[in-house]
């Protein structure tokens, strides 16, 4: 029976190999892989011999999705913990950085704390030149700590905003209420409204990065920012280092339920700022990547899981 073996996503996802992951948590056969977010291409998903899914197409995807060697999945990233707790993968492999003895988690919390609990293994590899921003500690089962290969991969650039983006972002930003807490998604517009904005507000999102970051720096940030995951540089390590960042786990899918519910019912007329959350919630497709989301008639990746195991 070939091994499942979770890939954490974000910014520093993971660039060790299936095999190298699989080897080192002592599990036999080929594996398959689950992706989700995955921002960096990792040099081995050019072998058409990896073979997977993924909960979410585009990024560092978007080649492999195309080519169809990872089967994309109609699902939000709130989706994943259930996902995880049902199928029960064999290893999970994250990034994580020290603290003292302690090894946390750098910039991607989001569903991981489910995922080590979940998974029947856990490997963490160390990123040495990867930054503390007061993130939890990574429990679980851990078995083997691996080095972050160095890799032209491993420090994925979002993109800038652009003319259109900041054209955009100066709209959006002229019709936010007085004391708005925002959610931002990746990609440009977010960027172009976060450098627009001229009145304070709060963030509790999905995605911390160096735009909204730099909000601080202007006055322009009221309390903590709350997210889960960060994408960013100098900007994002200085708020933290202030105490203004909490890096968290992702909500669950009925936690996200019940925030729609309460947002269709309450916020009426609030701006919709996260086009990324908007790509969640419809499932039709992912912009940025220009991969379409196909509907997945098989019963989701828990039945598909469960069918591999059952013919090996």
């Amino acid at each position: 029976m070939n091994p499942i073996v979770v890939y954490a996503d974000g910014a520093d996802g993971p660039l060790s190999a299936p095999s190298v992951v699989a080897a080192a948590a002592g599990v036999g056969g080929s594996p398959e892989v689950l992706f989700c977010w995955t921002v960096a291409e990792p040099d081995w998903l050019n072998d058409p011999a990896v073979t997977g899914r993924t909960g979410m197409a585009g990024y560092g995807l978007a080649n492999a999705v195309a080519r169809g060697q990872i089967e994309p999945l109609s699902m939000r990233i709130s989706a994943m913990p259930n996902l995880l707790r049902q199928a029960r993968p064999d290893v999970v492999i994250l990034t994580g950085v020290r603290r003292g003895t302690q090894l946390v988690y750098g910039q991607t919390v989001s569903w991981m704390p489910i995922a080590t609990e979940a998974a029947h293994r856990v490997v963490v590899e160390i990123d040495e030149d990867g930054y503390d921003l007061g993130a939890p500690e990574i429990t679980g089962n851990i078995v083997a700590t691996l080095t972050r290969p160095r890799s032209e991969q491993s420090r994925a650039a979002a993109r800038p905003a652009d003319e259109i983006d900041l054209r955009i972002g100066a709209l959006v930003a002229s019709l936010v209420p007085d004391n708005a807490t925002l959610q931002f998604g990746p990609g440009g517009i977010g960027e172009g409204i976060a450098r627009a904005l001229r009145k304070p507000v709060s963030i509790f999102s999905g995605l911390v990065t160096d735009a909204m970051a730099d909000l601080a720096d202007r006055g322009l940030l009221n309390g903590v920012v709350t997210a889960a995951y960060a994408w960013g540089g100098a900007p994002v390590r200085n708020l933290a280092a202030s105490g203004r960042l909490i890096c968290q786990r992702r909500t669950s899918r009925r936690q996200a339920d019940h925030i729609d519910r309460w947002a269709r019912g309450f916020l009426r007329g609030c701006v919709a700022l996260a086009g990324w959350y908007v790509c969640h919630c419809t499932a039709i497709h992912h912009i940025e990547g220009r991969v379409q989301h196909r509907p997945n008639d098989r019963g989701g990746l828990h039945a598909q899981m469960r069918r591999q195991r059952r013919r090996h």
